[in-house]
């Protein structure tokens, strides 16, 4: 995705306060999970399959020092196929 794609999500970022934590939430088919896990790993991580067991929520609360730092982890996984970044 493109650097101006996440514009509004970095004007968001700007009003919380940074080093902090952020929830991250996506949606991915269950093969892939493994992608996310490896971008955004934290001990505060939770799943939840669909009732079709296709896809997975995951939710990740990590530790970030940036905005930056957030829209980069967005960055890498807005490259994994079927991903919804929410």
């Amino acid at each position: 995705m493109e650097d101006s794609n996440f514009n509004g999500l970095r004007e968001r970022l700007k009003n919380l306060h940074w080093p902090g934590f952020f929830m991250f939430k996506f949606i991915v088919p269950v093969e892939k999970a493994e992608e996310i896990f490896n971008i955004c790993s934290s001990p505060a991580v939770s799943t939840r399959h669909s009732s079709a067991g296709k896809y997975v929520g995951i939710t990740s609360h990590v530790f970030m020092a940036s905005e930056e730092e957030v829209i980069n982890i967005y960055k890498q996984a807005s490259k994994i196929e079927g991903v919804i970044l929410l």
